[in-house]
């Protein structure tokens, strides 16, 4: 910024005072230095993106090891070493000269955050650290301090683990360390089941369902509840009677609730993520003996949390559910897995990097504790489930701020345009056909050892397609190449931060034209493939599109 003559001030204070606009700046600017200053600092803060073009690296990275430092630190300069750490890469890329210009306690939205330095933000903490972190993580994390709080525990926990991770809950040795490998309990046996199961579908009527008050689980809940089967499900709740209330209220959001279905179901407060499901000894061993079946459809799905999130929730309530159906009354399993577990199946992997790393891996890992659980005996199946979408019968859909596919459409809705994706839909079914599929197997299948299942639209249209058939519906939207669909929808987020196409830029990250379709894809791995000749699945018509779009309307979710 250049001096301005005392003369020119004068004017210049003049026309200001008498434009009657609350702040004006004068200033005389050289756009070259500009640039480069901003060069060296990181980037372009966002105040200045219209007036100089930024640079395509608009982050560096450090050159320090922080990890390292923090080893060699005193315990208790490790936390400011890293809110420093933070706050220095963080000035960057907002173009602050000094990194006490930071308020580590405000929020990064309100410092300049937006969505494209959200995204910068992390894969300069990423390179710093050496973890792989979400790209959604300034939503987890909205400030430094707790950002700079995260980092550290992360860092510290990696150096530090424990060698051992037991737990002695109701007399019984709980194996954290073990069970998040995949090693099932060696006293978790299943000497309670029949050798000869011919017959034993007549006498199912009791079900245990995990994950009642999430989308599918509901569903799963109301096709039962149709069958005139009792169910029990296992809800966080302070009690019994708020339990009862939260599946109630989670079907009635969906127009599943019917009071008929009252003396069927019968809820009761727990948590998947402790030992027994947090109950007591006689209450585990009571509902061990009153169910017949169990649908373990409880999980943490959110894609963008690191592994240590799921462990509880995913692995460890895989374990337990397992543990319940070695005792008491002899049942079948059914556990409802995810596509996010292909790669690993196939010989690909899954690393830190991969967006769905931590939900794949977490969810892998209980599919090894279920299949040891056949080998010694159970019967247990597993429903490897692709993207689930809205209901056939009624349109609803999943309301929660997680659903990628579901947000990807009312995104395209807010925008006015929807992103060309070269794929099929094959990996998408609809809730309602899925529950009542998996009801059916439940149902007719004898098997003595259960199978893992894998699904297919085997009638699928192109994504394109379908979203030419919603703004057909809808009024007009427009069809974009997905790079450039992607550049628009990063400047509506920065516009509109909790807007539904907001919440696609972190998974979106990183793709383009030739490659957008990855994220839709599935691929079929197990030798029961559902969706075809066995049990086909109906396809995505204008009937469905129109009753999608209703309850789409129907939930404000466009203002």
């Amino acid at each position: 910024m250049d001096l301005i003559a005392p003369e020119t001030g004068l004017d210049l204070f003049e026309q200001a005072a008498d434009s009657g606009a609350p702040l004006r700046i004068p200033a005389i600017l050289d756009t070259n230095r500009l640039k480069t200053y901003y060069d060296s600092q990181g980037g372009v803060p966002p105040f200045l993106r219209s007036l100089l073009r930024p640079q395509k690296d608009v982050h560096s990275v450090e050159t320090i090891n922080l990890k390292d430092m923090l080893l060699n630190a005193a315990p208790d300069s490790r936390a400011g070493i890293t809110l420093r750490a933070v706050k220095t890469i963080t000035a960057r890329i907002l173009g602050h000269n000094l990194t006490d210009d930071l308020d580590a306690s405000r929020s990064l939205r309100e410092s300049g955050v937006d969505s494209l330095a959200a995204v910068l933000l992390r894969n300069s903490l990423a390179k710093l650290t050496g973890i792989s972190l979400p790209a959604n993580i300034t939503l987890h994390y909205p400030d430094l301090q707790s950002l700079s709080d995260y980092l550290q525990s992360r860092m510290t926990n990696q150096s530090e683990k424990p060698k051992v991770n037991a737990m002695d809950v109701l007399g019984t040795c709980i194996d954290i360390e073990s069970i998040k490998r995949g090693i099932l309990d060696p006293t978790i046996q299943f000497r309670n089941m029949p050798q000869d199961v011919q017959g034993r579908s007549e006498q199912r009527k009791t079900a245990f369902v995990t994950g009642a008050t999430g989308f599918f689980g509901a569903f799963m809940v109301h096709q039962f509840l149709e069958n005139r089967i009792q169910v029990r499900c296992l809800t966080r709740s302070d009690g019994a009677s708020e339990a009862q209330d939260r599946v109630i209220q989670t079907l009635s959001q969906y127009d599943l609730w019917k009071p008929k279905y009252t003396p069927l179901l019968h809820s009761f407060p727990g948590d998947l993520s402790r030992p027994f499901f947090g109950l007591s000894k006689p209450l585990f061993d009571d509902l061990a003996d009153d169910v017949d079946y169990i649908l373990h459809s409880g999980a943490l799905v959110d894609w963008m949390r690191p592994l240590e999130d799921y462990t509880g929730p995913n692995i460890l309530g895989t374990h337990e559910m397992l543990r319940l159906a070695s005792v008491g009354r002899s049942k079948s399993v059914h556990f409802i897995s995810t596509i996010s577990t292909l790669p690993i199946h196939l010989g690909y992997g899954l690393s830190e990097s991969d967006k769905e790393y931590g939900y794949g891996t977490s969810k892998y890992v209980a599919e090894k504790l279920v299949a040891a659980a056949r080998f010694r005996g159970a019967k247990a199946s597993t429903y490897r489930l692709p993207f689930i979408a809205a209901a056939i019968g009624n349109g609803q859909f999943r309301r929660d701020r997680g659903d990628f596919l579901n947000n990807l459409v009312v995104g395209g809705l807010e925008m006015g345009a929807f992103p060309v994706i070269e794929t099929d839909m094959s990996s998408v079914l609809p809730v309602d056909y899925l529950c009542r599929t998996i009801a059916a197997i439940i149902k007719e299948d004898n098997d003595p050892t259960g199978k893992d299942y894998d699904f297919v639209n085997a009638q699928a249209s192109t994504f394109e397609e379908f979203f030419r058939a919603i703004s057909v519906a809808s009024g007009g939207e427009s069809m974009l190449a997905f790079e450039k669909w992607y550049r628009k929808a990063l400047l509506y987020a920065e516009k509109y931060p909790q807007s539904c196409a907001a919440r696609t830029i972190p998974i979106l990250d990183g793709y383009t034209n030739a490659t957008a379709g990855n994220v839709m894809k599935g691929t079929i791995v197990s030798g029961h493939v559902i969706g075809s000749h066995d049990f086909p699945c109906p396809g995505l018509d204008k009937a469905y599109v129109q009753k999608y779009l209703q309850c789409i309307l129907a939930s404000k979710l466009l203002g």
